[in-house]
């Protein structure tokens, strides 16, 4: 295992909720993709940085309908 390997990594979970029947009042999300902004890791932090892709990738949720 590298250095880099053990560094943090965080990511933005892409997805909807839904209804969920086996309990009174359930809601489930379903993840439909893991979407990670550029980021500095480090082994104990992660940085977020500016998104140059910020609004595209924000149209992009909308119109799969997706948040």
């Amino acid at each position: 295992m590298t250095l880099e390997n053990s560094y943090q990594r965080a990511g933005y979970l892409i997805g909807r909720y839904e209804p969920f029947g086996e309990i009174p009042l359930g809601i489930k999300g379903n993840v439909v993709a893991i979407f990670e902004t550029p980021q500095k890791s480090a082994e104990n932090s992660v940085r977020f940085e500016v998104d140059p892709n910020e609004e595209i990738v924000d149209e992009r949720f909308v119109a799969l309908g997706v948040k």
